[in-house]
């Protein structure tokens, strides 16, 4: 049984038939998402994962440890585009999210 679904695709691994139908609304309704536009889909199949990370951070000043866990796939998304950023990041940034779509 999977941990999981991967719900970000690349928009070139839809059919054209799929890439019709994709649509482009705000990320959330609130703390600023309302300005960030993403690629959204639904009734598309979501690969499942199968792999958990884990990680854990150890607070000196505290007397405890911090451990979260999800679902894990090997793929490091880069942050949405922000024109605060640098040219170069920015452009790169906007690159991947121009050709990704969230499956809903």
């Amino acid at each position: 049984m999977p941990v999981g679904f991967k719900n970000l695709v690349p928009l070139s691994s839809l059919s054209l038939e799929e890439q019709v139908r994709v649509q482009i609304g705000p990320r959330g309704a609130s703390g600023g998402e309302d300005s960030i536009l993403i690629k959204t889909i639904d009734n598309v199949y979501a690969k499942p994962i199968n792999t958990i990370l884990v990680g854990l951070v150890d607070f000196k000043e505290l007397p405890y440890y911090f451990v979260t866990a999800y679902p894990y796939d090997l793929e490091v998304m880069p942050d949405f585009p922000n024109p605060s950023q640098a040219e170069d990041v920015y452009l790169k940034n906007k690159e991947y999210w121009d050709n990704h779509v969230c499956i809903v």
